[in-house]
């Protein structure tokens, strides 16, 4: 089963698509005041998880080929990580 794809949008309460449909709602929580973390890191899910499978991919063709011939794939990967965990982060704001 695949994912609704990204990207994702947070909103006040609420994470969702391009087209507007709501992918989950985050509930006020006044004690932890996680709200705002909690929306950002979900926003960030399909990102996170594509920039994994890309440094996964560079790694193992790093690993089957013992070297690494493809290097503008593992820099691309890597800045893909980067800016997705800004985007978890917040930073990207």
């Amino acid at each position: 089963m695949k994912h609704t794809p990204g990207p994702w949008i947070k909103s006040q309460s609420y994470i969702i698509d391009e087209n507007r449909r709501e992918i989950a709602r985050i509930p006020l929580d006044e004690q932890t005041g996680y709200r705002q973390a909690n929306l950002r890191l979900i926003a960030a899910a399909p990102d996170l998880f594509e920039a994994l499978k890309a440094l996964f991919d560079c790694i193992m063709v790093h690993k089957r080929q013992g070297a690494d011939d493809d290097a503008s794939a593992a820099i691309a990967a890597v800045a893909a990580a980067e800016a997705a965990i800004a985007k978890a982060e917040g930073e990207e704001e």
